[in-house]
């Protein structure tokens, strides 16, 4: 083989072990020995190469390659959410970016906030909790509509309603949400 070809080869890069933990904060970004990676690819190769262990912890997993991961939040953020409208111009479907660079549909039913109001849904199928970033928290909210009293606001979702806020009969039951 020529140099030429070895040169041309992708490098896969050896990942720091325990001494220099990597960190993902709860911004989604990256740090190394308390320094933030801002390389693109490394960035876009990080997130998509995160793996959930057993335990719950995360790690790197590139090739035959692994180091544990400091999670500060979640270990996916959303970095935007947009909507595909319907012909009647309604949002039928919500479409989320992740940190990772995927994208895959909002499942409305999974939205939730903390007691920071920090907004949070489900994501990877449901198995991953992933944190709205400030941009997709405010995308997210130029789709929700209100009542007249603005008390109760709710994302309009495939003909119907999921209530993010306030209060709303709960049909048939007497209860309030």
């Amino acid at each position: 083989m020529s140099n030429d070809a070895v040169e041309s080869e992708v490098e896969i890069p050896r990942l720091p072990q325990a001494a220099g933990r990597l960190f993902l904060d709860k911004e989604g970004r990256w740090f190394h020995e308390g320094v933030e990676i801002t390389h693109e690819r490394t960035l876009r190769l990080f997130s998509r190469s995160l793996v959930r262990q057993p335990d719950g912890s995360y790690s790197l997993q590139i090739g035959d390659e692994s180091a544990p991961v400091d999670v500060e939040d979640t270990a996916f953020v959303v970095r935007s959410i947009s909507a595909r409208m319907d012909k009647q111009g309604k949002p039928a479907e919500y479409v989320l970016v992740l940190s990772d660079g995927g994208e895959e549909p909002l499942d409305p039913s999974t939205l939730e906030v903390d007691e920071d109001n920090v907004m949070y849904c489900r994501v990877k199928n449901g198995v991953e909790k992933a944190r709205l970033l400030r941009p997709a928290y405010y995308q997210l909210c130029s789709f929700l509509e209100c009542d007249e009293a603005g008390q109760t606001c709710w994302l309009p979702w495939q003909g119907s309603k999921v209530i993010l806020c306030g209060r709303e009969q709960v049909a048939g039951t007497g209860h309030e949400i």
